[in-house]
């Protein structure tokens, strides 16, 4: 009895992030056969586990569907006996898409190529394209806390997934099509136990950017409609933050909204003090200059709020 917690700690250090089991060539195929057979209608699992030629109950057949539902491809509906499998908008585009070199089945693919979490992290942090096998391993293993065959693993499918949807060069998503966020029932709740565990592991900071630029997610899912310059962030609780732009943004606009945000903080302070004091903010007006009988109003200088 007593070895049984050194075993659940054993099997806890062991898990990995959630990380999708198949590439995302492997996951169009696996949507392409799952249309050939349902078109655009849901079907259970079941089903889906005879397109994908996998028995009902294999564990491959439950990461794959959680690997479709990670990538944006495949979402449920209803849960229980009742639950069934459909693709996704953004599955349909790229399934549907076959024209030569179509620049909006390319755009598609990075999207799905970015909507794993650990995915968007590892390109934000190597836009210009992922480095060597050796250094993408050390970070999986040392920052992200993958399990070393994990992280095998994980190295192989972003090297495969990089060439096929083109993320060498640093491409970036114009978000400017209406492929529209599918994702409404939870995530990956099929993922086997051995990755169903998310990981915050420090920062080495001499080796890898911050935290901060980690959590840029390039590839983070959209709703539509979009504007055609979106940049998306995660604050340190993990919420997403979407900022549009109808046109390229400029230093100007990012000035004009640091001005806004630092209007936003002190009205959200001063809102802030009326709620605990019961009592408006004191505002002290301090003269620039003292007030000429007969000269006109008073100059007002600084405006102090305590």
């Amino acid at each position: 009895m007593d070895e049984q917690p050194d075993k659940q700690d054993k099997k806890t250090k062991d898990r990995s992030p959630n990380f999708p089991f198949i590439s995302l060539a492997q996951a169009v195929e696996r949507a392409k056969a799952f249309y050939d057979e349902e078109r655009k209608g849901a079907a259970p699992v079941t089903r889906a586990a005879i397109h994908w030629k996998y028995s009902p109950n294999s564990s491959g057949l439950i990461q794959t569907v959680a690997a479709m539902k990670s990538y944006g491809l495949m979402v449920d509906e209803g849960s229980g006996a009742e639950r069934r499998l459909r693709l996704t908008e953004l599955a349909l585009r790229i399934v549907l898409d076959t024209r030569p070199d179509s620049a909006e089945r390319g755009e598609m693919l990075r999207r799905a190529a970015l909507s794993p979490n650990v995915c968007s992290e590892v390109h934000a942090n190597w836009p210009d394209g992922l480095p060597s096998d050796e250094t993408l391993h050390h970070y999986l293993v040392l920052e992200r806390s993958f399990a070393p065959p994990n992280a095998l693993r994980a190295v192989k499918i972003l090297k495969e997934n990089q060439q096929l949807a083109k993320l060498s060069q640093g491409t970036s998503l114009s978000a400017d099509s209406t492929v529209v966020d599918d994702s409404d029932s939870t995530e990956h709740d099929d993922i086997m136990e051995s990755h169903a565990v998310t990981s915050s592991a420090p920062v080495d900071g001499n080796n890898y950017r911050t935290q901060a630029q980690r959590n840029v997610v390039v590839g983070a899912r959209l709703r539509a409609p979009t504007l055609p310059f979106t940049e998306q962030v995660l604050d340190p609780d993990g919420n997403t933050v979407r900022l549009e732009f109808a046109v390229q943004p400029t230093e100007e606009m990012y000035e004009f909204l640091k001005d806004y945000i630092e209007l936003r903080l002190k009205a959200m302070k001063r809102r802030a003090t009326l709620t605990i004091t019961g009592h408006a903010p004191t505002v002290t007006v301090t003269p620039t200059q003292p007030a000429e009988t007969g000269s006109g109003p008073t100059r007002i200088g600084d405006v102090d709020i305590a």
